[in-house]
């Protein structure tokens, strides 16, 4: 079987869901990097602020962190794909 490598896509409706996870859990941008084993929080609000995405193997860990299952995480990535190209298309047509 061959690895692809995917890009997660990021964007400011992802980034304020992952807020929105994060918080509920009770959690601090410092506590998540330190589960996720990064040296600042930077990351967390660079997600959060739809900067950046975080990678699939964050996302994994992130599903169980927040208790959300895989596919509740890959449906919101596939809802905001979705979006993404019909706002694309809408601006040629």
């Amino acid at each position: 079987m061959v690895k692809r490598k995917i890009s997660v896509p990021y964007s400011p409706s992802i980034g304020s869901w992952l807020q929105e996870l994060r918080e509920n859990k009770g959690l601090t941008q410092r506590e998540l990097a330190d589960i996720l084993g990064l040296s600042t929080p930077q990351m967390i609000s660079n997600w959060e602020n739809g900067r950046c995405a975080p990678s699939f193997s964050q996302l994994a860990v992130l599903s169980k962190v927040f208790d959300v299952t895989q596919k509740e995480m890959i449906d919101k990535l596939m809802d905001e794909q979705r979006k993404i190209f019909s706002e694309s298309f809408s601006e040629l047509t």
